[in-house]
């Protein structure tokens, strides 16, 4: 069994193109071929500039059935964390390569539990699929109890090619883990400068205060006298 690994890393959340000191997360992604499956994960390293020890690791897959004749999606599709487009990114590395792979293979129908058919997750779910090219349906909408198939591997999409996102080498690492160091420092520096300033305002404030406390008690002395007098 031929296979083929492919590791990089790609940073996820709030990057914007040119501005590394913007990323939240960045993982490490492993794309696994062999002639029997294909499956992608990713293993969160680091997070807002700094190293995690025990990231979350997802992962997708299409596998070849025991028959041989069609492809199995995997048996669980929840991902630790949402709303980075992991799942996406995870769903489009699998399917590029799968295109090529097991071409025109379909995929066999998988059963959509009612278990994780919660409001915000059946919603999700299904979009995750529908976007990708599979057909979904329900023996029970209600309830969230469906499947989901595509009569061909040719028929789904990529919606984002790996192009582009940011993707990153292991050499890169370093580097974005600087900038993001220097960045912290600089707003560090900006936050102490503005204590400094606040402080020194309030001060300025206090001494003041102060000052006219003391003329209001002269004043008052002098009144005191002017009219017992």
């Amino acid at each position: 069994s031929s296979m083929r690994i492919k590791n990089y890393l790609w940073i996820a959340g709030t990057y914007q193109s040119g501005k590394p000191e913007t990323f939240e997360r960045v993982f490490r992604v492993t794309e696994y071929g062999s002639n029997r499956k294909v499956q992608c994960s990713v293993k969160l390293i680091m997070e807002h500039g700094l190293p995690v020890q025990d990231g979350s690791v997802d992962k997708w897959s299409l596998a070849v059935s025991t028959s041989g004749h069609e492809l199995c999606l995997p048996t669980d599709t929840i991902f630790n964390q949402k709303g980075l487009g992991i799942g996406t990114f995870l769903r489009d590395r699998v399917v590029e390569q799968a295109k090529v792979q097991f071409k025109g293979m379909p995929i066999k129908s998988a059963w959509l539990s009612p278990q994780d058919a919660n409001e915000e997750n059946f919603k999700r779910r299904e979009k995750f699929y529908t976007s990708g090219g599979f057909d979904v349906s329900y023996s029970d909408k209600a309830t969230g109890d469906g499947n989901v198939f595509a009569s061909s591997i040719d028929k789904l999409k990529v919606s984002k090619p790996v192009s582009d996102y940011y993707i990153l080498e292991d050499k890169d690492l370093l580097g974005l883990f600087i900038d993001r160091h220097n960045q912290h420092k600089t707003e560090l520096n900006e936050a102490n400068r503005e204590l400094k300033e606040t402080s020194k305002q309030r001060d300025k404030h206090l001494k003041n205060a102060r000052r006219a406390y003391w003329v209001l008690i002269v004043c008052a002395i002098i009144m005191f006298t002017l009219f017992n007098k």
